[in-house]
């Protein structure tokens, strides 16, 4: 499964397209609230909320990297951003899924997380830049007491208590309690309104949305 297009809404729509034009991400299409965003093979949105009712909105997305150049997105990313941490360590390693993560937040308070997935053939050769993000493959789902709101009718990757990862590696909607913990910052997940378009082989695309 492939995460084709993820729109997510935002309170900070200039400091946010300014954020990603400076990290050198492609940017298709902007306008006075909106802004659209090449991300790999994946189409990135954001669109303007002004003064939200259920406060600011944020969420949490991961972005594939080729798998052998964990140690230069580090390097690169720690000269554009503060690194998130912990317990003193900004590579997050995830032993049941055998992937190493790093994590920072945009202007949005978006935590994005750039995920080495050890399982998967992705190696490049050369310096690491934007260029070198592969496409969006995770996407936050807070839904009350982490039972699904929708039925997806994707496969379940993986499951843990109330945490659950449908599809696959290359593309998940991660299934959490609201108020569940967010690796490594421990902040509690939201739920707030997003677009979401995958393709898969048996059927096909289809486009999921959340008010």
């Amino acid at each position: 499964m492939e995460i084709r297009f993820l729109g997510l809404r935002t309170a900070n729509l200039f400091d946010t397209l300014n954020f990603y034009r400076q990290l050198g991400v492609p940017c298709l299409a902007f306008g006075e609230d909106y802004g659209l965003f090449q991300v790999g093979d994946t189409q990135l949105m954001f669109q303007e909320i002004e003064d939200p009712d259920d406060g600011r909105p944020s969420y949490h997305f991961a972005l594939d990297i080729p798998q052998n150049q964990l140690k230069r997105a580090a390097a690169w990313l720690s000269e554009r951003v503060d690194l998130l941490g912990r317990d003193g360590e900004t590579e997050i390693v995830h032993k049941a899924w055998n992937a190493t993560s790093l994590y920072f937040h945009d202007p949005s308070g978006n935590l994005v997380e750039l995920i080495a997935r050890h399982n998967l053939e992705n190696d490049r050769d050369g310096l690491f830049s934007s260029d070198s993000f592969l496409r969006i493959s995770e996407i936050g789902w807070p839904c009350l007491m982490g039972y699904p709101d929708r039925e997806f009718e994707l496969p379940l990757w993986f499951e843990k208590g109330k945490f659950k990862a449908f599809g696959s590696e290359t593309g998940l909607i991660l299934v959490v309690d609201t108020l569940h913990p967010w690796t490594p910052t421990n902040e509690p997940a939201k739920g707030f309104p997003c677009s979401i378009v995958i393709h898969d082989e048996k059927r096909g695309s289809r486009h999921f949305y959340r008010c």
